[in-house]
């Protein structure tokens, strides 16, 4: 018999999972990865070409803005409706595209529930908003969120002292991953919520193919993990194809390579664990959203290890590198500017040494679109 709906909806107290730090990273890869992005795309052959139709002057920013908007409106275009809802509008769109252009693939699909009927009309017809869609998708993949979020590049220090008035300053988001995919040496396959089954094709080439049920609320986490690594072993005893398990009745296909299981035994039981609930979670977010495994599975996800940076030094670092590459002020202006600005040193004396490192610290997490930590450096 499986457990009660209200077990699962236990929410946090622990402190090792506190939700609001695992929001903080999202909008810290988000706003890393945008400011990534901006200085990217001005190095596009067509970038001067566009910005040479419109009347923004010299300001990166209103240039950048102005280039992703070009696109988006050859999409959809504005018809004058408020911002936000012309943005939805675009969000929906790509969003649908993805999750098409996928086949709504557990793996990657996101927002299940939106769908632009346009979608299929414009992919039927081939028309030129296809291939505008595909370049925004592309973008989205690979800088791992919708390009026009680009337009919301935030004032650091406005939003520490908003952060600092406003207890519920971050929204956690556990149910739209980012777009950008990453190879993994455990890669999950799944079944969709229409039954069909993504897996991939078994081939002899030393990987290993599980196949097992984990919907089953009655089975923990732990539980599963046990299985698989039951049928790892009783795979690796076969000596042509290593499979295991049920294909037929299984909801996760499970690819893992023969040697590096062997040598990473403990990161696969983490990784197994985390994927097991990230697939429940996607399959049945009223039961498994607020579960205590799936904030674990999301500081895994988002979190770095031994993450210590206080959230108004991230601030600090950004701002004085947005002035740096934004509005083309030097480093020791910006860092002299900062010290001034009371959001930031908390009320406390901030050395120059220190605002310079946290803005290295900025630079780095932007190169890589992720919260680095000083030990990156």
């Amino acid at each position: 018999m499986g457990r009660k709906k209200s077990e699962y909806l236990d929410f946090v107290k622990d402190d090792n999972l506190n939700p609001d730090k695992i929001a903080e990273m999202q909008f810290w890869i988000c706003e890393y990865s945008k400011r990534k992005y901006a200085i990217d795309i001005q190095k596009r052959d067509d970038f001067e070409y566009i910005i040479s139709k419109s009347k923004v002057g010299s300001d990166i920013l209103n240039r950048v803005h102005y280039y992703v908007m070009s696109y988006a409106n050859a999409l959809i275009k504005y018809n004058g409706c408020k911002k936000n809802e012309y943005l939805k509008k675009i969000n929906n769109m790509i969003i649908s595209f993805h999750n098409y252009f996928y086949k709504f693939n557990p793996k990657y699909v996101i927002l299940q529930e939106i769908f632009d009927s346009d979608v299929y009309s414009m992919i039927n017809e081939h028309s030129e908003k296809l291939k505008i869609a595909e370049r925004i998708h592309n973008d989205s993949e690979n800088y791992g969120f919708i390009p026009l979020e680009i337009t919301r590049i935030y004032n650091m220090s406005e939003i520490v002292k908003k952060k600092n008035s406003c207890s519920d300053f971050f929204y956690l988001n556990l149910q739209t991953p980012f777009l950008k995919k990453t190879k993994l040496d455990v890669d999950f396959n799944y079944k969709d919520i229409f039954n069909f089954q993504h897996f991939e094709e078994e081939l002899y080439d030393g990987t290993i193919y599980l196949y097992m049920k984990c919907l089953e609320q009655k089975e923990s986490l732990k539980d599963l993990v046990k299985e698989a690594i039951f049928l790892i072993n009783k795979a690796m005893k076969k000596k042509n194809l290593h499979t295991a398990g049920c294909k037929i009745e299984a909801d996760v296909q499970i690819c893992i390579n023969e040697y590096f299981y062997i040598n990473n035994k403990s990161s696969v039981k983490e990784i197994l664990e985390h994927s097991f609930a990230a697939y429940r979670n996607y399959y049945d977010p009223s039961i498994f959203l607020c579960t205590k495994d799936t904030l674990r599975m999301a500081k895994f996800v988002y979190v770095p290890r031994y993450e210590q940076v206080p959230f108004h030094i991230r601030a600090m670092g950004l701002w004085v590198w947005d002035k740096v590459n934004f509005e083309n002020v030097k480093v020791y202006d910006a860092i002299k500017d900062a010290i001034n600005i009371k959001e930031f040193c908390q009320n406390e004396h901030v050395q120059r040494s220190s605002i310079k490192r946290s803005y290295h610290l900025a630079e780095r997490s932007v190169e890589l679109m992720m919260p680095c930590i000083y030990s990156d450096l």
